[in-house]
């Protein structure tokens, strides 16, 4: 399902958002989800959940950077990312400033 995605919709839009939300389960694993928005040619909006992937202790801004920098190069996003919305987290906050760095 995910290479048919990537083929029908990823390499057809040109542009995509991005919203991250870290969190930790009751077993005190820690999370990270990643969802793209998009619009597509006919004007309607989507949101596609890319990642649910697990993110090692401590929640430092480079392992988060090279998850999402994996993520980026497994869905082909590097060209297509316009903006990103995350939290105030400053973790999360210097990630995202670290991407263009990875």
């Amino acid at each position: 399902m995910k290479n048919q995605i990537k083929e029908t919709t990823i390499n057809s839009i040109q542009y995509i958002h991005l919203t991250f939300d870290l969190w930790s389960s009751k077993a005190h694993d820690s999370y990270l989800g990643i969802t793209a928005h998009y619009i597509d040619k006919n004007f309607e909006i989507y949101s596609l959940v890319l990642d649910i992937g697990e993110i090692s202790y401590p929640h430092t801004a480079v392992e988060i950077s090279h998850h999402v920098s994996k993520v980026f190069n497994d869905w082909n996003l590097e060209e297509k990312v316009l903006i990103i919305v995350i939290d105030n987290g400053s973790n999360v906050k210097s990630a995202v400033s670290r991407l263009d760095k990875n």
